[in-house]
């Protein structure tokens, strides 16, 4: 959304209400929506296709990990990377990102195109504890 489409939909407000929200959203229809690319886009700014080294440390460093070595960085990206390439892709981060699956009876989301390997998840959590605070 560009601030013009922001300033547009707040019509000079600095703050928006639950039931304006609504009142905006509820006729918007969202096709073929994925949330975790669209997450994607937060560690991939430039669209590369690809999570860069130096915006795993800013991000790590925003969460208070601002002493995170080349070394460090490496094993995150050794941790998430699936297919081995080296690199952190949207499919390595798929993988990461446990999905809610509805339960048998449960309404089922409809327009999202997501995938998550739960198995590979658990490994990465493990791999985490396994290496501990690299802070320290």
């Amino acid at each position: 959304m560009t601030n013009r489409d922001f300033k547009f939909l707040m019509a000079g407000k600095n703050d928006i209400s639950i039931r304006e929200l609504h009142d905006i959203l509820k006729y918007n229809e969202l096709e073929d929506f994925d949330p975790i690319a669209e997450a994607f886009k937060f560690y991939d700014p430039e669209g590369t296709g690809y999570v860069d080294l130096e915006r795993l440390r800013e991000i790590f460093s925003l969460l208070g990990y601002e002493d995170l070595t080349y070394g460090d960085l490496q094993i995150l990206v050794e941790c998430a990377d699936a297919d081995l390439d080296g690199k952190i892709s949207l499919e390595d981060f798929r993988r990461l990102i446990p999905v809610h699956e509805p339960k048998e009876g449960e309404p089922k989301a409809k327009n999202i195109n997501v995938v998550s390997d739960p198995e590979l998840h658990q490994q990465f959590v493990a791999n985490l504890k396994e290496y501990g605070d690299t802070k320290k």
